[in-house]
């Protein structure tokens, strides 16, 4: 399991992005899509109607391919597609079964 995230690591580290300065806006928004957020979750105070257009501009510029069944295909390079295969892949791993974690606790 260390060696995963230790890979984990490495390959985020390798493939870093530069981070606006100013995105928690963007950031927000790409979150209410990623969680699919009620409406009444949303605190509408927290980004723009600028930061609504630069995402789905973003999102549209993610999407390579799209078939007749409306699946579409994702640019592996883009950042929306790492960012939702990274939290794909915690959460995959939050939620496995039968896995012993390391504690630092040692019981009798």
């Amino acid at each position: 399991m260390k060696d995963l995230f230790n890979r984990l690591e490495g390959l985020i580290g390798k493939s870093s992005l530069a981070v606006p300065d100013n995105n928690f806006g963007t950031t927000y928004v790409n979150m209410i899509i990623q969680k699919q957020l009620s409406v009444i979750d949303i605190d509408f105070d927290a980004f723009t109607y600028e930061d609504i257009e630069e995402v789905a501009e973003s999102l549209e510029d993610c999407i390579t391919d799209e078939n007749e069944d409306e699946e579409i295909s994702l640019d592996p390079t883009h950042h929306y597609t790492r960012m939702y295969v990274i939290g794909h892949t915690v959460s995959r791993l939050a939620n496995l079964k039968n896995i012993k974690r390391d504690t630092t606790y040692q019981f009798i």
